[in-house]
């Protein structure tokens, strides 16, 4: 009878063993899931597209943060007709005129769907206050040539 008794109380002993262990991984398991809700609108705000950033920063006025971002836009993302809109606004906005009409003249290129709604009435304005000012408003975007190009020299002055 003493061997059964203990025999159960071994059992016991593994039954509150791995009820302990369980309540432990739960409750791991319990803080990830807090932190992870803890987390969440932080993840939210960086997974908000380069857009969304830069239409709160231009509604919000911050045109210097604008221009930061665009900047650093353009540097991974050379070809985003969004960030020469955006650049281009901050720099209409902050009265970079010339800026600005680059920028608009790039979206031109590289979104041609745009022009009619969006671009050219930018551009016509920007043209007129250009032309107020008794500044020259025939900006004309162009492309660097590429060392890849058969007509790029081989030697640039940049290399020596």
């Amino acid at each position: 009878m003493d061997a059964l008794i203990l025999q159960e109380l071994v059992w016991i002993k593994w039954a509150v063993v791995a009820i302990a262990v369980a309540t432990g991984v739960i409750a791991i398991f319990a803080l990830l899931a807090l932190r992870a809700v803890a987390l969440f609108p932080e993840m939210i705000q960086g997974r908000a597209t380069f857009a969304d950033r830069a239409k709160a920063l231009l509604d919000q006025g911050k045109t210097a943060e604008l221009l930061d971002l665009c900047d650093s836009h353009v540097l991974e993302f050379p070809a985003d007709g969004h960030a020469y809109w955006y650049m281009g606004q901050a720099s209409y906005r902050t009265g970079n005129l010339r800026r600005a009409l680059i920028c608009f003249r790039k979206v031109q290129a590289l979104q041609p769907d745009w022009e009619a709604g969006h671009v050219q009435p930018m551009i016509a304005a920007l043209e007129e206050k250009l032309g107020d000012r008794g500044e020259k408003p025939d900006l004309k975007v162009v492309e660097p040539i590429k060392p890849s190009e058969p007509d790029a020299p081989t030697d640039s002055p940049r290399s020596q």
